[in-house]
């Protein structure tokens, strides 16, 4: 028995400053997969790990700087409609034009989880090797938001 839920997302680019970073290939996911290799055996979730999802997308280095972390949240609401925000800082060495996929994991109650998954992703903070920072435009707030929807 095979135990899966995958929600794919797209990103929506916000029109605003010129990026020195590109998303795309956006999912939140929750698996739990049976061991194909025992005929009749299966996974069925128990405690925290049917609570485990995991908020994966890529990012493109736009700059000509090589970008060493990244902090940044995904924003939405649960089934009862309370805003939920998972805030995450994910240590990369991404290249100039080069891409990375930034994947983490986060604890939410399954039951609460709202299907399909629609929420956006908060690019909070970009920091790179020479010590310098991208910062979303305070003026601008879509600055550095990038919507996710099914």
């Amino acid at each position: 028995m095979l135990f899966a839920l995958m929600l794919s997302l797209v990103w929506i680019e916000v029109p605003s400053q010129e990026l020195p970073f590109e998303v795309s290939k956006i999912a939140c996911s929750n698996s739990l997969a049976a061991d194909s290799t025992s005929p009749g055996w299966s996974a069925v979730p128990i405690g925290l790990a049917q609570n485990r999802w995991t908020m994966e997308f890529k990012l493109l280095n736009r700059s000509d700087k090589q970008i060493t972390a990244l902090h940044w949240a995904f924003r939405f609401r649960d089934k009862s409609g309370k805003t939920v925000v998972q805030e995450f800082k994910s240590k990369r060495n991404i290249k100039p034009g080069k891409d990375s996929i930034i994947k983490e994991t986060f604890i939410f109650d399954a039951a609460s989880m709202p299907s399909p998954i629609t929420g956006t992703i908060l690019l909070r903070q970009v920091d790179f090797s020479d010590g310098s920072t991208w910062l979303p435009d305070p003026s601008d707030p879509d600055s550095g938001t990038v919507l996710v929807k099914p």
